[in-house]
């Protein structure tokens, strides 16, 4: 099988200037951006159904904190608009495993829960050139299973917990769950016109509203 066969795309965002960051903050008005679940999330979900594993509990915290808007109403509507299931659907189904990318480096394709050796190596190539901060092997890529446990399996980067910086071509980790779970989703890549300079979901219609929609 060829790293060919097995590599899919990395949110690797240069535009960063383009995305606006999610993370709540304080002006000197004081005022406090509100996240609204249209609906309680039953927190049963990040034990049953989200793993999160090799992350200290800082960045598990952080983890759970940005998936949450993703798990409400507004979320699943705008993946269901773009055709997709969404991340609560996606989590109960099948269940997302989120795990770190220095995992690659460490373990084996077997430990990582992925079937080919193959598959780990694409992603060391990708995650080392310092440009991904996530990346995403689906169960299922163009008919192939990839993982051993039928789950999506999302890895992440340190700069994805660096937040929004134009000068380090970075987004928040909100935004990067949300481009990884559209992935997770079954969203292939999909580049626009920019090709490799952008992100490979920059010809996804209506990228940027779901992004924003599960801030």
């Amino acid at each position: 099988m060829s790293t060919r066969g097995v590599l899919i795309s990395f949110c690797c965002v240069i535009l960063a200037a383009a995305i606006v960051d999610s993370w709540p903050i304080s002006d000197r008005t004081d005022k406090v951006k509100v996240i609204v679940v249209a609906k309680p999330v039953d927190s049963s979900v990040f034990d049953e159904s989200i793993v999160v594993k090799g992350f200290s509990k800082r960045e598990e915290a952080l983890i759970r904190e940005a998936l949450l808007p993703k798990l409400g109403g507004q979320c699943r509507e705008a993946f269901h608009a773009a055709g997709l299931p969404s991340p609560w659907q996606v989590a109960w189904e099948s269940g997302i495993v989120i795990q770190y990318s220095r995992d690659l480096y460490v373990k084996e394709a077997g430990d990582l829960g992925l079937l080919y050796t193959e598959t780990r190596n694409a992603y060391q190539v990708e995650f080392s050139t310092c440009r991904a901060q996530g990346g995403t092997v689906p169960y299922i890529l163009d008919g192939m299973v990839l993982t051993t446990d039928g789950k999506p399996h999302i890895f992440l980067h340190d700069s994805a917990f660096v937040g929004r910086s134009f000068w380090l071509g970075t987004v928040s980790l909100s935004d990067v769950l949300t481009h990884e779970l559209l992935h997770a989703a079954g969203q292939p890549p999909t580049p626009g016109w920019l090709g490799p300079l952008s992100h490979d979901l920059a010809g996804l219609k209506n990228y940027d509203e779901i992004i924003e929609a599960c801030r």
